[in-house]
């Protein structure tokens, strides 16, 4: 399950598809921030669905003003935790994490070195620094003309762990963020393949994050990703489980505008009940597909593709934007 500390964010990603969560907590603290008494009710409702890890997410979650006191209330109970950032962190929280032996992992969602500001740059090699093998490197594909090189430069400079989180950047619903139409996505593949002969001489893994779609990688694609770098794409868009620091519950912050502004954590007995829930609510888009080929697609009918990001799906309904809530 992912836990919202906070929406606020000190990075302007273009293909950011939070924004509609982002704007609806930020600029009011009383909701922006996780308190600790709604942590406890978090932690608690995990031990009580036998769950003893949690994903600590944002907006940028060490931006927290107690984060340290959540990193150790959580770890004190006895849950694993691995910590999803961009890496521009202050250099007293790195410190912070690099003394703690309890850190399963942070997931360093990083861009091409020449989208950010020397500054930002330099705190995002101090956290790789610091850090080590314990950061795993995420990367989002948003255009075509991607490189990730650099990414097979830093875990060897920084001994970082061999293994790459790779993902679709999805699209927002509210907002017009940056992201590649499904078309290009077998475009992607291609390019993902060319890059993956180099990650294979390093010895680098790749495993595969949301967005990918099964047509993609026909015509052997995914059996020369699976033999090369070990990547396996998760074609089905399943319900993230996003808890906000109101206890407001979402299928996943991308989709927050569609999503019940009064359903509560509390509101549920435990998590299978929470992804019942979504489950049963998502079913009649997925089986639409983002494509008109989806409709008819024996892989999508058998499920071993969702039919895309749900947000692509939603997208060709008329009037998108303006949708009911649905989840």
């Amino acid at each position: 399950m992912n836990i919202a500390l906070t929406y606020t964010c000190n990075q302007e990603c273009a293909y950011c598809f939070g924004h509609d969560a982002m704007d609806e907590y930020q600029g009011r603290p009383s909701r922006n921030f996780l308190s600790m008494e709604n942590l406890d009710k978090v932690l608690s409702f995990l031990e009580k669905s036998s769950v003893y890890e949690l994903q600590m997410i944002g907006g940028e979650p060490t931006l927290h003003p107690d984060f340290k006191g959540i990193y150790k209330r959580v770890t004190e109970r006895g849950f694993r935790v691995m910590i999803f950032s961009n890496g521009v962190i202050k250099k007293e929280i790195v410190d912070f994490l690099k003394a703690q032996d309890n850190l399963t992992s942070v997931l360093l969602n990083i861009r091409e070195p020449k989208e950010y500001s020397i500054s930002d740059w330099n705190k995002i090699l101090y956290t790789l620094s610091q850090l080590g093998e314990r950061v795993i490197l995420s990367f989002r594909i948003y255009r075509l003309g991607f490189n990730p090189t650099f990414l097979f430069d830093l875990i060897e400079r920084y001994h970082l762990r061999k293994l790459i989180n790779w993902a679709m950047a999805c699209p927002s619903l509210l907002h017009d963020n940056v992201f590649l139409p499904l078309e290009d996505h077998i475009k992607a593949v291609d390019r993902m393949i060319e890059f993956s002969v180099q990650s294979q001489s390093r010895g680098i893994d790749w495993y595969s994050d949301s967005g990918f779609i099964w047509c993609a990688f026909t015509d052997g694609r995914s059996q020369i990703l699976k033999e090369r770098v070990g990547f396996i794409p998760d074609t089905n868009c399943y319900p993230a489980l996003e808890v906000a620091p109101d206890l407001r519950v979402m299928r996943c912050f991308g989709l927050a505008s569609k999503c019940r502004k009064d359903l509560k954590l509390t509101d549920f007995d435990n998590l299978k009940e929470v992804e019942l829930y979504f489950f049963k609510k998502s079913l009649p888009f997925k089986r639409i597909g983002a494509m008109d080929k989806c409709f008819h697609c024996e892989h999508l009918l058998s499920n071993k593709c969702g039919g895309g990001c749900m947000a692509h799906i939603l997208r060709r309904m008329p009037n998108y934007r303006k949708l009911p809530i649905i989840f």
